[in-house]
């Protein structure tokens, strides 16, 4: 009986040595992916849609007739899920955007614009992409409003 005792009080140690090592590890890098989508939104979004997402942003006044969607209310407009295959599609390009092949405001394909130069489509340049689109696209995810 000792000995179950003893291996059950390991077991649950073990388990908690663990649970503290994800934590420490998996927040700070969770922490970093927020940040860089923070980042890539403010510096590659929210011209057209805005800095709050709401479809506001400062080419709205230069390209006339063209309103950017309005990026918090994804999840209210999808029955209350976050449509997160569907925004990436749209991020990286695979997903075409209705109007806007016939202006010249195509919004950029950032599965392309974010490949690193000279390594295009490399494993490894595609890893990033992934992430890059990832953490973009759990930033869009973050804005929702109800």
């Amino acid at each position: 009986m000792k000995e179950l005792f003893n291996t059950h009080v390991r077991w649950i140690l073990f388990t908690a040595i663990g649970m503290q090592l994800l934590l420490c590890l998996g927040i700070p890098a969770l922490a970093r992916a927020q940040d860089s989508g923070k980042r890539d939104y403010l510096l590659y979004c929210a011209s057209c849609h805005g800095e709050d997402g709401r479809g506001n942003g400062p080419a709205v006044k230069v390209i006339p007739g063209f309103p950017p969607s309005d990026l918090t209310t994804l999840t209210k407009r999808n029955a209350g899920q976050f449509p997160t295959d569907k925004v990436r599609s749209v991020i990286d390009g695979r997903r075409p955007l209705p109007g806007h092949n016939e202006l010249e405001t195509d919004m950029p394909i950032w599965g392309v614009q974010f490949q690193q130069e000279g390594e295009e489509f490399s494993y490894e340049s595609e890893a990033k992409v992934t992430g890059r689109i990832d953490a973009l696209v759990a930033y869009i995810r973050s804005m929702q409003r109800e």
